[in-house]
């Protein structure tokens, strides 16, 4: 991946993998970001983790590191266990589960080996689309005494109610995560950019790109499509 972090994976990452390499520089900038980022954490939580990338990233070489990597994907799930049992180094506990808002199900569909919330929650299940089980990350966390000080969240158009379900790391320990918002998703879902940024605005978060330029709220609103943030309490 990077000439210090060198991992054995399973055969069917290695083409995802080489995005963040070299194929997208878009991709190898955020990786790069994150493994800054990284440097003084040492308990991070991978939402829509796919096959691990970030949580090998955020693991390796890291002694006294830990990271949760959440993905309900039926067919991500098991590359993602492959690639933990092949850097046994790496302290990482897969979870096959979605976060969002409440606990309950979700109906999902698949889109390559990531699954995207649709709209039609009455839908059944099929080929395509999968019903998954969905936990809160502050119930997850209180349950397994985790305490984040990193957290990514790449879900998919799924944003709103994942992050309302991490309400109390957001408000009382003040945690930064990085975050992926789908624009292009997020309006079949019944709710705006405005929903993710007054929600966010309410904890008194703050907005940065990738590249260190703060973010305001309207900006944010007038973007149409898919970019990262990463989110920072004011105090």
């Amino acid at each position: 991946m990077r000439p210090d972090l060198i991992w054995t994976v399973d055969p069917q990452s290695k083409d995802p993998f080489s995005w963040f390499c070299y194929r997208s520089p878009e991709m190898v900038s955020e990786l790069d970001f994150f493994l800054k980022l990284r440097v003084s954490r040492s308990r991070f939580i991978d939402i829509g983790a796919n096959h691990g990338v970030y949580s090998l990233a955020f693991t390796f070489g890291r002694p006294g590191t830990k990271a949760l990597a959440l993905d309900p994907s039926p067919l991500a799930f098991p590359i993602l266990q492959r690639n933990i049992q092949l850097n046994p180094e790496c302290d990482i506990t897969p979870l096959q589960i979605a976060a969002g808002s409440a606990p309950g199900d979700l109906r999902m569909k698949l889109n390559w080996h990531h699954l995207e919330v649709i709209a039609d929650q009455t839908a059944a299940e099929s080929e395509q689309v999968k019903i998954v089980p969905v936990r809160t990350v502050d119930s997850l966390c209180e349950e397994l005494n985790f305490h984040p000080d990193l957290i990514k969240v790449d879900v998919e158009g799924h944003e709103l109610a994942c992050l309302q379900g991490m309400d109390k790391i957001l408000r009382h320990q003040r945690t930064e995560f990085f975050l992926e918002i789908h624009p292009e998703l997020i309006e079949p879902l019944g709710y705006r950019l405005d929903d993710i940024t007054t929600y966010l605005r309410g904890l008194d978060y703050k907005f940065w790109s990738l590249g260190g330029e703060q973010r305001s709220a309207s900006w944010i609103n007038d973007q149409i499509h898919t970019f990262w943030l990463l989110c920072r309490p004011s105090n």
